[in-house]
């Protein structure tokens, strides 16, 4: 069985070399980008998709990680991806996102969506859900 793929999206170069770890510990390939518009462009140019996205939500402007989610699922190519949305503005702002209601996801766009730091195995878990129902 191959290794399932996930586009790891993120501004933060020691999050995504952290992650990209993580992740590959766990049994997955990693490709990653900076910013979503070199994210959009792997989207675009790669044979194959990735099996998963984890975006940021903060990255060059306050709602590229919004902007970025939107693109993909709207795009009929990348649009059954899962994307799980990493934010750590709901820390310092006591912003919180609920992805209960059809509304939020709906405008969202995401498929999950967690707090940094997060705890690898809460990722894991999260990705595994994801995989398993797509």
């Amino acid at each position: 069985m191959s290794k399932k793929v996930i586009l790891l999206v993120d501004d933060d170069p020691d999050f995504i070399e952290i992650q990209s770890e993580i992740l590959t510990r766990n049994g997955f390939e990693v490709i990653s980008s900076v910013n979503s518009e070199e994210a959009m462009n792997l989207l675009a140019e790669s044979k194959v998709l990735p099996d998963l996205v984890i975006t940021d939500v903060m990255m060059s402007t306050q709602d590229e990680g919004f902007t970025f989610c939107y693109k993909v699922k709207e795009n009929p190519r990348t649009s059954h991806l899962p994307i799980i949305m990493l934010t750590s503005v709901n820390q310092g702002r006591k912003i919180g996102f609920d992805l209960k209601s059809p509304e939020a996801r709906k405008w969202i766009r995401a498929d999950d969506f967690a707090d940094k730091p997060i705890r690898p195995e809460i990722l894991i878990s999260k990705i595994n859900r994801l995989l398993a129902a797509h």
